[in-house]
């Protein structure tokens, strides 16, 4: 078993919202809007390359990437954390298991 659960494909299906965070080379964080991101498969996610040069050289340097994807009308958000690669060397954010962003990869409601 994957994981992507049925529960948050059903949130990338209904989600709008969705961003990036990668690291530039000062260490600051650089935040991303992504509307292109989507499921994969089971332990994958994937979004396009346009005009994303910084997230692309950011993650050429530095792997570490979180995605964060938002229901804004059920006000649930999907934190994921994992290492990215460009398509050069393998497509797609390889998901960390099995506690995402410190959510046991589970949706977090908002307050």
């Amino acid at each position: 078993m994957g994981i992507i659960t049925e529960d948050m494909r059903d949130i990338f299906a209904r989600a709008r919202l969705s961003f990036a965070a990668t690291v530039n080379a000062d260490g600051t964080p650089n935040l991303s809007p992504k509307a292109t991101l989507m499921v994969y498969d089971d332990d994958h996610l994937v979004f396009a390359n346009i005009a994303s040069p910084n997230t692309m050289a950011n993650l050429a340097r530095n792997p570490s990437i979180e995605c964060n994807v938002v229901d804004v009308f059920a006000r649930r958000r999907l934190p994921l954390q994992g290492q990215g690669r460009s398509p050069q060397r393998g497509a797609g954010v390889r998901l960390r298991d099995p506690h995402p962003a410190g959510a046991g990869g589970r949706p977090v409601p908002d307050p």
